[in-house]
């Protein structure tokens, strides 16, 4: 990772709305001007976690208000090896197709896009106009209509899955400060707080694969039972000792990210008493 914080380009803006488009897909209008985000997300879309919130509460809605995207995972996506999907990719990858609000595009010091390495938990970003002030707070993890819409391809060999493992299927961010936000905008990433929590890092101590070739992401449930098939003790009590450095992250998002870990931890414990 560069020593150098990253400035992402705002590429386009996407906002949802109830109803379905001809591929089955929630409609996504993209933006092309400046958007008001609330501490709720994008005013005016109709996100998951927004028409959600009784059952999530307001505190998890606010962890999530706002999903980004990077082209670079588009690239990675689209460079998979199709040999082991169902369906062919598509040729390109348009804006909102991940559902996410904002697409983004950076390049590293050294001329390498940036992709889920390069942005970690806890990171703050401002936009370079406006009042806007984001906080990383967890890594997307993808449902089944990614496997719908690239591949139909289910569990671990598609591309739900890939992503999950590698934390390329977006990320969202708590907003600090509302603000206005418009393509062609930059985002800044002006403080650091867990250089040691990359996306792609948390999505692989919860969600990649052990051992036993086999990952919590294989199955659309995001079962912890793959846990059982680490047989090597040194990579389980590595694997423990992450997840309860991870759980302890004051700014990751409790669902579907600190939730899973106490639930990973509680399986290890309740096994372990069980063989006492």
């Amino acid at each position: 990772m560069s020593s150098k914080l990253p400035s992402l380009h705002v590429k386009a803006l996407c906002s949802r709305r109830a109803g379905k488009d001809e591929s089955g897909r929630n409609f996504e209008r993209d933006s092309h001007e400046a958007v008001q985000i609330s501490e709720l997300g994008m005013v005016g879309s109709e996100d998951w976690a927004l028409r959600n919130q009784d059952t999530l509460g307001e505190e998890n809605v606010r962890a999530r208000a706002l999903l980004l995207q990077l082209e670079a995972h588009n690239d990675a996506v689209l460079a998979m090896d199709e040999g082991r999907l169902r369906h062919p990719l598509p040729l390109s990858i348009a804006a909102g197709a991940w559902g996410e609000n904002v697409l983004l595009k950076g390049t590293d010091s050294e001329g390498r896009p940036l992709d889920a390495a390069a942005i970690c938990i806890g990171d703050i970003l401002e936009a370079t106009r406006g009042s806007l002030r984001l906080e990383v707070t967890c890594p997307r993890r993808p449902c089944c209509k990614v496997d719908q819409q690239f591949g139909q391809t289910w569990r671990g060999a598609g591309v739900r899955a890939h992503t999950a493992r590698n934390g390329m299927a977006g990320f969202f961010c708590r907003v600090l400060k509302p603000g206005r936000l418009a393509a062609g905008d930059e985002l800044q990433v002006v403080q650091r707080r867990r250089p040691e929590w990359s996306l792609r890092r948390v999505s692989d101590v919860v969600y990649g694969r052990t051992s036993g070739r086999t990952s919590v992401a294989d199955e659309a449930s995001y079962s912890i039972r793959c846990l059982a098939t680490i047989e090597n003790s040194e990579e389980m009590d590595l694997r423990l000792a992450l997840l309860r450095e991870l759980v302890q992250v004051k700014e990751l998002a409790d669902f579907e990210w600190r939730d899973k870990i106490r639930e990973m931890l509680q399986l290890h414990e309740s096994r372990r008493c069980l063989l006492q």
